[in-house]
């Protein structure tokens, strides 16, 4: 489960799999779970990236990091 539940949730909604973060941030899998579980920090280049993972997906959106990555 993951510490962003809003992150969580606009990932359900693109359908953006822990496996689309790893491909972009050349992590493993296992890694983003750890990072998006709160076990390992995520920096501010990776929330970026992430960000725009989802923006791609959803143009129209207007998805801020603090949002996406509110505790």
């Amino acid at each position: 489960m993951s510490k962003f539940k809003n992150l969580e949730a606009e990932m359900v909604r693109c359908s953006l799999k822990n496996e689309d973060i790893a491909n972009e941030l050349i992590i493993t899998p296992q890694t983003v779970r750890r990072k998006l579980n709160g076990e390992v920090g995520i920096t501010i280049e990776e929330a970026k990236r992430i960000q725009k993972l989802l923006l791609e997906r959803n143009p129209q959106a207007n998805y801020t990091i603090d949002f996406l990555f509110a505790e």
